[in-house]
């Protein structure tokens, strides 16, 4: 029995070895233990990922400078691997190959590898993208092709639904680090695509091309609300993502970001009362708490979003319901992590006591406030005392909105004018995803 230390990490190992000194014909057992898979990785030479405290166990076999491996369990944080490696160490680049199985796998524990916070740490930090540098150097010292297979991967929010199961191809050559084949299946659909990211310069170029079909958004999303309340919105969510970056860390790739997201809802439907909320239509708002929140059909929901230099702007973002027409403008910026965003309503019939003003969302992404703009609504409220000292019930008609068809077709226009694009990515997905 061997007792050692591996880095900063703790090693006990049982077996036999035919040449003490240089390994030759080792083959045993190890039960192996640090603060970090980086802590082992760069002393053996290794580039593993910076992650949660770990705890492995399996069996080993040296042959020459090849190095095999049956790892039976990893615990990093409250994930659960395991898997099959090879490393030749003796190649001008020493090559890791092999297979990552595993049965669940939670994203916070990989978080210090790009600056996150683990399972077991807090992020006091009021900013909320990843901070943390790259080790770049990292990408160049092996070169890696592994098959990952993991059962469960929980994205650590409880209200984004858990990708189950994924399957990718990892590969990292001279540098470049690669994701491809990407198959993920989560609320009842399914994303694939490719991810890339070159680590040969002094910043990172990063890469992403990213599809998405069949997914339900009621299951993706899923906000705390009441028991057994009807969700806000349903419906089939697919897209594709076309994006790319530079940087030294995910927040400045993230801040440099240039490309276009574009994603349709299908089969969709919305809560009336979120519909009159978004548009301040009071009336209908405190009806629907008397006699129930029927869902409204969407009659067309796309969002047509372009990054610039790391400026997120929507081109087109419509919803259109039986009852309104309701698009979105602004910008979020992701240098900074601020947001400047709006929606507006424009209702297809008249309704009264709608006050019909704007609903902004500022602030940063670590703590965006939600308002109504105040001075359409300060117009209105002013127009109601004026009409006041004449007679209360005329005041009324300052509330009152006669409903505009010309302006919600105007707001739908975009919408429907990228129907015909919607149906050519649908049928792309499904023909490069598969059926669900």
């Amino acid at each position: 029995m061997l007792d050692a230390s591996v880095g900063a990490s703790k090693l006990v190992f049982r077996g036999t070895a035919t040449d003490v000194l240089r390994l030759g014909g080792l083959t045993g057992r190890f039960d192996l233990h640090g603060p970090s898979l980086a802590a082992v990785g760069e002393p053996l030479g290794l580039t593993l990922p910076t992650t949660a405290p770990f705890h492995a166990v399996g069996g080993v076999v040296k042959d020459g400078s090849t190095w095999r491996a049956i790892i039976d369990d990893i615990a990093v944080g409250a994930s659960r691997l395991s898997g099959a490696f090879s490393y030749e160490a003796g190649r001008p680049v020493p090559l890791l190959a092999g297979r990552l199985t595993g049965r669940r796998l939670l994203l916070a524990d990989l978080g210090p590898a790009v600056g996150a916070a683990t399972s077991t740490m807090v992020n006091d930090h009021a900013r909320k993208l990843p901070q943390r540098r790259f080790d770049l150097s990292s990408l160049r010292a092996m070169d890696a092709n592994v098959l990952v297979d993991i059962a469960h991967v929980d994205m650590g929010s409880g209200e984004l639904e858990a990708v189950a199961p994924l399957h990718a191809h990892l590969q990292l050559s001279r540098g470049v680090l690669s994701l491809s084949d990407v198959d993920a299946r989560t609320a009842q659909g399914r994303v694939a695509g490719n991810l890339r990211l070159d680590g040969r310069g002094d910043k990172a170029l990063w890469r992403a091309d990213l599809r998405w079909g069949g997914v339900r958004v009621e299951r993706w999303i899923h906000p705390a609300r009441a028991n057994l309340a009807a969700p806000v919105l349903t419906g089939q969510l697919e897209g594709r993502a076309h994006l790319t970056g530079q940087g030294q860390s995910a927040a400045e790739i993230l801040g440099s970001l240039d490309g276009n997201v574009r994603m349709q809802l299908h089969d969709a439907r919305a809560t009336h009362r979120a519909v009159e909320a978004v548009g301040a239509d009071f009336v209908d708002l405190i009806g629907s708490l008397f006699r129930g929140d029927d869902p409204l059909t969407l009659q067309c929901a796309v969002a047509d979003i372009t990054a610039t230099r790391g400026v997120l702007r929507p081109r087109v973002m419509v919803i259109d319901t039986s009852a309104s027409a309701i698009w979105a403008d602004g910008s979020a910026l992701l240098a900074d992590e601020t947001l400047d965003l709006r929606a507006v309503v424009a209702p297809w019939d008249f309704s009264p006591l709608a006050l019909r003003t704007p609903i902004q969302l500022r602030g940063s992404f670590a703590d965006p406030k939600l308002m109504l703009r105040r001075e359409p609504m300060a117009r209105r409220v002013g127009a109601a005392g004026a009409l006041t000292l004449l007679n209360p019930l005329v005041a009324m008609l300052a509330f009152i909105d006669p409903g505009d068809a010309d302006e919600a077709r105007r707001a739908t226009s975009g919408c429907h004018g990228l129907m015909q694009r919607g149906d050519e990515l649908r049928k792309l997905v499904m023909q490069q995803t598969g059926p669900k």
